[in-house]
């Protein structure tokens, strides 16, 4: 492990990694920190870091946020029908039209 990293979240293949909303929902659905969390106590960490002691030790820790082997189809990604259509930051930025019309209610 890089000196620099504190944290490491494991995920299955179906979750997209560039996706900050599917590592959420992996660690919400497929995680219980009393099996799946993994702690390194006193590693080597940058001397920059203020929570690390003097010679720059650190804990760091792991996330097993994948499905168990067993229950691989009870755990999958949901879809919700339309959600690639609609780009809520548009719909919900004050600046458009969307959301002064769905504001008023018209």
């Amino acid at each position: 492990m890089h000196y620099d990293i504190k944290l490491v979240t494991v995920v299955d293949e179906d979750i997209d990694i560039d996706s900050p909303d599917q590592i959420e929902w992996a660690v919400a659905t497929r995680f219980q920190a009393d099996r799946d969390l993994v702690v390194m106590n006193r590693a080597l960490g940058s001397k920059l870091d203020p929570s690390g002691d003097s010679r720059g030790l650190s804990s760091k820790m792991g996330l097993d946020a994948t499905a168990y082997l067993g229950d691989k189809d009870h755990f999958y990604v949901s879809k919700t029908l339309g959600e690639n259509i609609v780009d809520l930051r548009k719909v919900l930025n004050p600046d458009t039209h969307l959301f002064k019309k769905m504001y008023k209610g018209t």
